[in-house]
């Protein structure tokens, strides 16, 4: 299974689509607190199923496992068992990236954003 990874380094921030698009999954074993990961969010957005660690905002972008698979962070033997999982069932994968997509074009794109802000600070003045 190893010759099915790809260790590329650092990528830059214009090339990531391209390599989201080339992952069957994509895999974020935080183990430090994240109020919000973009990693999540930018896997979701190319429609990419993710599994992640259950820590800080993560559980909260994925919706509550809605579009991703958690696990304790550092818990490697059930982080194995979710990678299995997804390689093992790709209609539970494709269905996973579907609904990350659409929750991340429906919750975390520039467009949404810039109305739930632009009602925020109306909601001030």
């Amino acid at each position: 299974m190893i010759d099915q990874v790809l260790f590329s380094g650092f990528v830059s921030y214009d090339d990531l689509p391209k390599y989201y698009t080339m992952a069957d999954l994509v895999i974020v074993p935080s183990e430090i607190y994240e109020s919000f990961s973009y990693t999540v969010a930018q896997a979701m957005s190319c429609g990419k199923a993710v599994i992640a660690s259950n820590i800080g905002g993560i559980p909260e972008t994925l919706n509550y496992s809605a579009a991703g698979l958690v696990f304790k962070p550092g818990d490697s033997s059930s982080l194995t068992n979710k990678i299995r999982e997804l390689y093992n069932d790709k209609r539970l994968r494709e269905n996973l990236g579907l609904k990350g997509r659409e929750i991340a074009v429906n919750n975390f794109s520039i467009l949404n954003q810039k109305q739930n802000y632009t009602n925020f600070y109306k909601g001030l003045l």
